[in-house]
């Protein structure tokens, strides 16, 4: 009977590994894939936001949300477009708001602007030899950055193809479409106020500001509040100055340079009056408001005695038209 007369090899015999250390890997490996599905979501979610801009019609903004996920985006990137759409509206607002303040033309400067940076922009896209279209990008990148134009994230001297040039070009759209859309409601809500009975009606909501109708000229800036009523010589019976300040804060008047004497009714951010002060012509006495205001009204001494008018009334009108 033949027998086997080699030599065995050494057998390796390992113990089992530990249940918990088997379970730490599985944990490791299991948040590595989770951290590449989000890396991966991340860059899909990036695509369908440009995806969405790139397709977008010009009209209503309102649409982007529902394009990103049309394009692929997950719901966050939605949320995200939505709440990039709400910022815009909110700087278009403000921009609006000191238009109707200042009697400037921010807004038609905006707009404008836009404009020809979008076609500028879509004319490069247009460009059919490619290192003439490199050599355009590169050119229009230098001439923002001297400008002082912060870029978009990820875009350099290197044009990015495109879509993502598209994109852009039409993000400067929104800009427009989201200003214009904040001028015409402001405007709306100025138009309102009919006066009506010796009141001042909103035709649209039916507020009133009732027999104490004051007609103001505005001060918003830093020098205008600072020239404020100086030097005037004379002041209708029911006009003033409406001073709006930056932020709520314990302001105070003068009467240095001011020739007629002034009462002045300091007011909150939600429109109630402080206190009311009169104040001399050519004095130098600090004049201070009893509580954090935002805006200050002064007109002819004695007129809001006249009328009745004391701390605690509310002043109407104010938040839709003037406030912050």
């Amino acid at each position: 009977m033949g027998g086997y007369s080699g030599i065995l090899p050494a057998l390796d015999i390992k113990q089992p590994e530990s249940p918990l250390k088997q379970y730490g890997e599985a944990q490791s490996i299991a948040a590595g894939q989770l951290q590449i599905q989000h890396q991966r979501q991340e860059i899909a979610d990036q695509a369908a936001m440009t995806q969405a801009m790139r397709t977008w019609d010009g009209k209503d903004p309102n649409q982007l949300p529902m394009l990103v996920l049309k394009s692929g985006g997950s719901s966050k990137a939605s949320f995200d477009m939505q709440k990039n759409l709400q910022a815009i509206r909110q700087q278009a607002s403000e921009i609006a708001k000191n238009d109707s303040i200042t009697a400037q033309n921010n807004v038609e400067t905006a707009v404008k602007t836009h404009d020809e940076y979008r076609g500028r922009l879509l004319n490069i896209v247009g460009i059919a030899d490619p290192a003439a279209k490199q050599s355009a990008w590169a050119t229009e990148i230098a001439r923002e950055q001297q400008a002082g134009t912060p870029l978009p994230q990820g875009i350099t001297d290197q044009y990015p193809g495109d879509d993502a040039a598209t994109s852009i070009a039409n993000s400067l759209a929104l800009g427009s479409k989201l200003v214009q859309e904040a001028s015409e409601k402001q405007r709306l809500a100025i138009d309102a106020w009919k006066p009506s009975g010796g009141q001042l009606v909103n035709a649209i909501t039916g507020q009133k500001i009732g027999g104490n109708a004051l007609n103001v000229q505005v001060a918003a800036s830093d020098d205008q509040r600072m020239q404020g009523l100086m030097f005037r010589e004379k002041l209708g019976r029911d006009d003033g100055m409406l001073f709006i300040f930056d932020e709520p804060a314990y302001q105070a008047m003068w009467m240095k340079n001011t020739l007629i004497p002034l009462s002045v009714a300091f007011i909150d951010a939600q429109g109630t009056i402080l206190n009311i002060l009169d104040m001399e012509p050519q004095t130098l006495d600090s004049h201070m408001a009893a509580g954090p205001a935002l805006y200050a009204i002064e007109t002819n001494k004695g007129w809001f005695a006249g009328k009745k008018i004391k701390a605690g009334d509310k002043v109407t009108g104010l938040p839709e038209v003037l406030g912050r």
